[in-house]
């Protein structure tokens, strides 16, 4: 069982939120091996999200901009009260997948597999509801690999079923061609779905009086989304070098995305709506270079890079951020690893993000997040146990999506073992 706990106190519109954050989750994984080959496993998972969250936006006529009088004309009955959402928010996952992958003569391998996932939320400030609700998924996937000499087809699917969007058939087609033990080239095209979650289907974040009285919807979802549609296609090259010791993956992609959630702006009123019918094209690039060096250790560094062809989005107003700013446009990252004697080893990653306005989320500044590994490696009658020193962020705050969610620097012991 692993859990976190977290708690924030950060700004809010003319007042402040104090945010407490429980995250806990379980998983357990059984794996057999076969002397013909055979693969299998089977794995159940939980997940559970629990947010207490009292927020203070300021009083009515603060926040809409209105006098006392203004508001007590447009609501006979209410004074100008202080905005104070004081509730309990929890989000839960079941997961259970079953898996099994076994060779096909000498030159094929095959994998399949079914699972099933049952997600509930409760969040009365989000979703202006007390009650519980629920979706289900069940899926089936497969996947054939062959090789004919330097040549091998990787083809695989997903058929997913839900509550929300009913039936979605996910696939994929792969290529790769070996010139040499040395250089390969591969290329894929690829077809997925994503299904709406719980909340953007549901979401009604509306501002009440303590009475109930309703004072304006603030975000609301037209509900019945459809599945976003991904149409990728990649192109790419890896090569080795330096007898193995560096090898370097280069890629050229290009990616569409239709119905995609987003909020528009109501044409008389200041609600935001969450709809499906935008559009999004991107290509670029990416690579990633991994060295060894005797005396250094091993290097990797990565960068991304991405271009936005077009973009198509519906807004009764035509005032509105535009979508594609709610993506990174590029981002870059290093690591380093190095184990010193057979019982101690070391690691550092570097990972740079610039602004982003995220889909969905905030504004959000650029960071540069900087983690410290150190572990000691021990064995003892034939087990094996780890003892880490971690230490992530060691840096100034930053925040992930939205502005309250706020990552701070921390340093933790972590124990582990493996028996035999």
């Amino acid at each position: 069982m692993n859990g976190r706990i977290e708690d924030h106190d950060t700004d809010a519109g003319t007042g402040r939120v104090d945010r407490h954050i429980d995250n806990q989750y379980q998983s357990l994984a059984w794996v057999h091996e076969a002397d013909s080959g055979m693969h299998t496993r089977a794995q159940v998972y939980h997940n559970r999200l629990t947010i207490q969250e009292d927020a203070n936006f300021g009083l009515v006529s603060t926040a809409f901009g209105l006098s006392p009088a203004a508001v007590a004309l447009a609501f006979p009955g209410q004074t100008d009260e202080a905005i104070i959402i004081n509730e309990k928010n929890y989000s839960e996952r079941y997961d259970a997948e079953f898996e099994q992958s076994f060779p096909l003569f000498d030159t094929s391998q095959w994998v399949w597999g079914f699972g099933a996932r049952l997600d509930r939320v409760r969040s009365p400030a989000f979703l202006d509801r007390q009650d519980t609700i629920d979706t289900e998924d069940f899926r089936l996937f497969a996947n054939l690999e062959h090789k004919v000499e330097k040549l091998t087809v990787n083809a695989g699917f997903l058929l997913s079923h839900n509550d929300l969007v009913q039936e979605s058939l996910s696939r994929r087609l792969g290529l790769s061609y070996a010139f040499s033990q040395q250089h390969h080239l591969r290329a894929a095209a690829t077809t997925a779905y994503r299904t709406p979650s719980l909340l953007e289907e549901n979401q009604m974040l509306v501002l009440r009086f303590s009475d109930g009285e309703k004072i304006s919807d603030l975000l609301i979802s037209e509900g019945d989304l459809k599945s976003a549609k991904v149409e990728e296609y990649d192109i790419a090259y890896k090569g080795f070098w330096y007898g193995g010791a560096m090898d370097v993956e280069l890629r050229k992609f290009k990616r569409r995305l239709d119905n995609l959630v987003d909020s528009r702006r109501d044409s008389i009123s200041t609600v935001r709506i969450r709809n499906d019918d935008n559009q999004l094209q991107q290509n670029g690039v990416d690579f990633i270079v991994n060295a060894n060096f005797a005396e250094f250790g091993r290097v990797s560094v990565n960068y991304a890079r991405t271009h936005f062809d077009y973009e198509k989005l519906r807004d009764d107003t035509g005032v509105r951020d535009s979508i594609r700013e709610g993506y990174p446009e590029y981002q870059y990252g290093a690591q380093w690893s190095k184990r010193w004697v057979d019982w101690f080893e070391s690691s550092a990653t570097y990972r740079y993000m610039p602004e982003t306005n995220w889909l969905g989320g905030d504004r959000i500044e650029r960071f540069a997040r900087f983690d410290l590994r150190l572990a000691w490696l021990l064995k003892h009658a034939d087990n094996d146990y780890t003892v880490e020193l971690i230490g992530q962020n060691l840096g100034d705050d930053y925040a992930v999506f939205d502005t309250q969610n706020v990552f701070e620097p921390r340093v933790f012991l972590r124990l582990s073992a493996s028996l035999y």
